[in-house]
């Protein structure tokens, strides 16, 4: 299941705005620094999610997917990213999908917000609900055999190279985005029938 936007416990609207080219800058940059931590992991790294596919409307939050070769690796991981700054470490979120370890890099614009940033957020936590809105990057990390990592980069394939599809889902989005949700979680969901319509139609036998 493609669960690419973290929870958030109050009512909400989901932000879409119109494809910005500085996305894949943003990714780029964001990728030569996770090599300079995990090169000796051997790790691949994607653009996922909406800004990846040019021309899309989407969150102004960069998904990135990190493909690894084993658990080890994959459990190696929380311990790196809590020795850098601006990245918080989601252990919540494994209960549900515990064959991923998830990260969000958030840049407060300033010191005293900075010192409320958790490093982790644990099984009943929640993360400061004011903190939200500057999150930049959600780091994906996966074992690369995992159907989680095919799904992406198939379902992130067919956006760009399929401009029906790409404009169907490019509507949906933009029509869930007028709701007000609970959690953000909530906004995925409804995004994934749609979702595994497709990534069905490609794996079916011909």
């Amino acid at each position: 299941m493609l669960l690419l936007n973290e929870s958030k416990t109050s009512e909400m609207k989901i932000e879409i705005v119109p494809y910005n080219p500085t996305w894949n800058t943003t990714f780029s940059e964001e990728k030569d620094r996770l090599l300079k931590w995990l090169g000796h992991l051997n790790p691949k790294i994607e653009h996922i999610g909406s800004t990846s596919v040019q021309g899309m409307s989407a969150k102004p939050i960069i998904d990135i997917m990190i493909g690894l070769s084993s658990e080890d690796d994959l459990n190696a991981l929380p311990r790196i990213f809590q020795d850098q700054q601006t990245y918080v470490y989601f252990e919540k979120y494994e209960e549900t999908l515990p064959y991923r370890r998830f990260f969000a890099k958030v840049i407060p614009p300033n010191a005293q917000l900075a010192i409320e940033l958790p490093k982790i957020v644990k099984q009943g936590e929640d993360f400061p609900e004011h903190l939200y809105q500057y999150r930049v990057c959600h780091i994906h990390a996966v074992v690369e055999t995992h159907t989680f990592w095919e799904d992406h980069l198939l379902f992130r394939d067919l956006l760009r190279r399929n401009p029906i599809v790409r404009e169907q889902y490019g509507y949906l989005k933009k029509d869930l985005a007028r709701i007000k949700w609970r959690k953000s979680d909530d906004y995925s969901k409804a995004k994934t029938e749609f979702i595994q319509g497709c990534l069905e139609g490609m794996k079916r036998p011909i």
